[in-house]
C-alpha cells in the first residue's frame, strides 16, 4: 500500500475524546489541506456534526446574519451541489467559516470527488477549481461517523 493510500484510509485526529461524567464523544479531525490555501475539518459532538472551511483569502467578513450571511457551495463531479451556510462567530481578514453538517450532505458529499468549492463572504466570492484532495469527503467523512 502506497503512503498516499495510507494517509487516505486513516483518520488523523486533533481531538478523540469521550467525556464519561456527560456521556459524550468528541471528535475532530485534523485541518486537511484541498490546496495551499485551503483547509477542511471535521467536526462531531454527541450527535452534532459541523465542518469548517478555512481560506487563506480575504472575502471581507464572514457572517452569520441573515442579511449577509456567508456561505460555501462544494459543486461535485457529479454536478451536484452542497451548499453550507455559515453558523458561527463573525471573522474578519480570513476565511474562517464554520456550518452544520447534516446526515444528507455527508450522504450527498460521499458519492463523488470535489469539482469546486466556492467561497463568499460580506466583500465577494472566490471560486477554487484546482482542488488537489478532490477525494477529501468520500475518505475522511467515515472519521465522525458513529
Amino acid at each position: 500500500m502506497t503512503t498516499d493510500l495510507l494517509y487516505r484510509n486513516t483518520c488523523h485526529y486533533s481531538i478523540n475524546e469521550f467525556d464519561r461524567f456527560y456521556n459524550v464523544k468528541t471528535v475532530r479531525t485534523e485541518a486537511y489541506k484541498l490546496t495551499n490555501d485551503l483547509s477542511i475539518e471535521l467536526f462531531r459532538r454527541d450527535r452534532k456534526t459541523s465542518v469548517f472551511i478555512n481560506a487563506k483569502v480575504d472575502l471581507g467578513c464572514v457572517s452569520y446574519f441573515s442579511n449577509n450571511r456567508s456561505s460555501t457551495k462544494i459543486t461535485l463531479e457529479n454536478n451536484q451541489v452542497v451548499s453550507f451556510y455559515h453558523s458561527w462567530d463573525m471573522e474578519c481578514g480570513e476565511f474562517l467559516f464554520k456550518a452544520n453538517l447534516s446526515q444528507s450532505k455527508m450522504d450527498a458529499l460521499k458519492k463523488s470527488p470535489i469539482k469546486s468549492i466556492k467561497l463568499r463572504g460580506t466583500k465577494g466570492s472566490k471560486e477554487i477549481t484546482e482542488i488537489k484532495y478532490k477525494e477529501f469527503f468520500m475518505d475522511k467523512l467515515k472519521c465522525i461517523e458513529q
